[in-house]
């Protein structure tokens, strides 16, 4: 039993780096990661798991990988990477359920999904630029309600109703994970940070938390997949968070210095704490999702800097 379950976390693990290295388009790699999926998941299968109906699931789960390790190296090579990821994050999440139901837990495997990435940093340049823009707190507080009522109606009710469910599906399809048909959408947690961010923060520190969520969050991810090497913990490399912590560092100080006119000094200061507490957010978060820990974790340092400076 234990050997079945050691043997399905590697094979989650491996698929977890096979993505990786299709996104870095090292072949060899692939090919390396989808021969020991197979070798492995051979040796998952030929256990019974019939007595306890978690691990026949886990059994299960892993033939579906193992069915997708040998197109592998074909989508390496450039036949539809597209398709196979959707395909892979798909067996990836039945897997890990079936990990979870064991009390194991593997990394998350991170969407690769350009309309999702880009309707992530639209949604947080838009709360940014609400922010910034709407004339007074009342407004400000008014808008991100609308938008909270709205994520956390449609969130409730596709959960009671199959006909709310397909609409979700289907409206927002191209930027829905596969675990998210059973989780709260990543986006209803950036409205529901927007909403906290207009309630309680000053302007200058909530901006700060929508743009370093709206760039370093993407920055993380792009340089990561493509370039990420030294692994700090699972799911999270150093390539992917020193991005962060630049691209936040930055992000933060454009609207610190060039939006609020902050001297110098002060905002590079609170742009680079932010920054820093953004970066630890997100590579020590947990279970907390991404886009709602970062912009409040941000938020809150950013305003105790500019508040009380060093």
């Amino acid at each position: 039993m234990q050997t079945l379950l050691a043997d399905s976390r590697t094979i989650a693990e491996d698929l977890h780096s096979l993505l990786k290295a299709l996104d870095r388009t090292d072949a060899a790699e692939v090919a390396r990661r989808a021969q020991r999926i197979e070798s492995l998941a051979d040796r998952v299968q030929m256990r019974d798991g019939a007595a306890d109906p978690r691990v026949a699931a886990l059994v299960g789960s892993v033939g579906d990988v193992r069915a997708l390790a040998r197109d592998a190296p074909a989508a390496a090579s450039g036949a539809d990477p597209a398709e196979f990821r959707r395909r892979a994050a798909t067996a990836y999440d039945a897997l890990a359920r079936g990990l979870n139901g064991v009390q194991i837990r593997v990394p998350a495997l991170r969407p690769h999904n350009r309309a999702r990435m880009l309707s992530h940093v639209g949604g947080a340049l838009g709360a940014l630029a609400a922010l910034e823009m709407l004339p007074g707190h009342g407004a400000r507080i008014a808008l991100a309600a609308a938008f909270l009522l709205f994520a956390w109606t449609v969130e409730i009710g596709r959960r009671r109703s199959g006909s709310v469910q397909r609409f979700a599906l289907g409206f927002f399809g191209p930027i829905v994970h596969p675990s998210e048909q059973r989780q709260v959408h990543s986006a209803t947690w950036a409205v529901t940070a927007f909403f906290c961010l207009a309630l309680a923060a000053p302007v200058p520190a909530a901006a700060t938390g929508a743009a370093v969520l709206a760039l370093a969050d993407p920055a993380a991810a792009l340089v990561g997949r493509r370039f990420g090497r030294v692994r700090l913990r699972p799911g999270r490399s150093l390539e992917g968070t020193s991005a962060f912590l630049f691209a936040g560092t930055l992000a933060a100080f454009a609207v610190l210095a060039g939006l609020h006119g902050i001297p110098f000094g002060l905002a590079a200061g609170a742009a680079l704490a932010g920054a820093l507490a953004g970066t630890l957010a997100e590579l020590f978060g947990g279970p907390v999702d991404d886009n709602l820990l970062i912009p409040i974790t941000v938020t809150a340092v950013t305003g105790a800097w500019l508040a009380y400076p060093a």
